[in-house]
């Protein structure tokens, strides 16, 4: 297994036509009360001026690192980063953003003082455009003994905080990545975050939360998600499912609260790619919804998630299975579930 540097904290920043911002976030790290670092700039076939900003830092200052590789994405990129970190612990930060300066220190701090396997802080999301700004914090400092009954609900809060879909804002330490081989999974587009801490987490013991904001993720488009296809979400939303599944299974997590946070984002997944689609003919409507009421995983999640934001006529036709209203219902364009 490689070794590391004790102390040493490597943060990991894939860079992607990022020259707007990219000044601010590298300052933010260089800036850092906490200094012992390695900072490794990952740039991921840039066409704008990120690599002369990357370059500049590089004379700049010693700890930082410039590394260039073909366009491949950020899953590629952050892999990358991972392969050259040298620190006992591991961070992330999107070239976009930007940290207080005491970030790390906290993040560190909790950590050590807990001996936990990984530290979450909160985070403020910066809209751009409106000039809003949005925390989200943990529910309480905590330390989550994430193999017992207490720690399941703590797991559970965190993730509905929706504070572990992104690998920012954490503190990771590096030879539970580098023993258990953790890696981001290249090709999806959608939702590799959250696979990766949901690998990691399989191999935790305990994690530690600061209800704080430290980490300031700008949001320059905030429709920019929009863009992403119905069906693209649906073949993610059923991988994070298969791997979710057996990740509280292996935990032996079982109450009720975990059940609807397993199957309720798979259930609205399966619901916007039906009715996100919604100009189509009665036969084709009809053959979808039948293909989707015979769908296992559908029924499960019709029975298990939290549907109380849905339309009760809706949950009762898909129910009892009535294909032919769901279909009349489907063409109707303007009709909201």
């Amino acid at each position: 297994m490689k070794s590391h540097t004790p102390d040493l904290v490597s943060v990991i920043v894939p860079v992607y036509n990022a020259e707007t911002w990219l000044d601010d976030c590298i300052q933010s790290i260089v800036h850092q009360q906490y200094s012992k670092l390695q900072i490794i700039l990952v740039d991921d076939g840039s066409k704008d001026n990120s690599e002369n900003i990357c370059l500049k830092w590089t004379r700049l200052d010693s700890r930082v690192q410039y590394i260039y590789q073909a366009n491949s994405g950020v899953s590629v990129a952050r892999n990358r980063g991972l392969t050259e970190a040298e620190g006992e612990y591991i961070c992330f930060v999107d070239s976009d953003d930007w940290l207080e300066k005491n970030h790390i220190t906290e993040l560190l701090s909790a950590l050590k003082s807990n001996i936990a396997d990984m530290a979450t802080i909160g985070y403020t999301k910066v809209n751009t455009r409106d000039h809003t700004n949005t925390p989200y914090l943990p529910p309480a400092t905590q330390v989550i003994q994430i193999k017992t009954s207490e720690g399941e609900d703590s797991l559970i809060n965190l993730f509905e905080s929706r504070l572990l879909y992104s690998p920012v804002a954490h503190l990771f330490k590096a030879n539970i990545i580098s023993k258990h081989n953790v890696a981001y999974r290249a090709g999806i587009h959608f939702g590799e975050d959250r696979l990766f801490l949901l690998d990691y987490l399989s191999h935790c013991n305990i994690i530690t939360t600061v209800t704080t904001s430290t980490y300031n993720y700008r949001i320059e488009n905030p429709s920019s998600l929009s863009h992403i296809k119905p069906d693209e979400v649906l073949q993610s939303e059923k991988l994070f499912f298969e791997r979710n599944y057996h990740f509280i299974n292996n935990l032996g997590y079982s109450n009720i609260k975990t059940q609807q946070w397993l199957y309720t984002p798979i259930f609205n997944a399966y619901i916007d790619n039906l009715f996100l689609n919604r100009n189509i003919a009665f036969f084709h409507a009809h053959k979808k919804i039948k293909q989707l009421n015979s769908d296992s995983l559908f029924r499960q999640s019709l029975e298990k998630a939290d549907t109380s934001t849905y339309s009760r006529l809706i949950l009762f036709l898909f129910k009892w299975r009535l294909n032919i209203l769901l279909a009349l219902f489907l063409i109707r364009k303007g009709d909201r579930v």
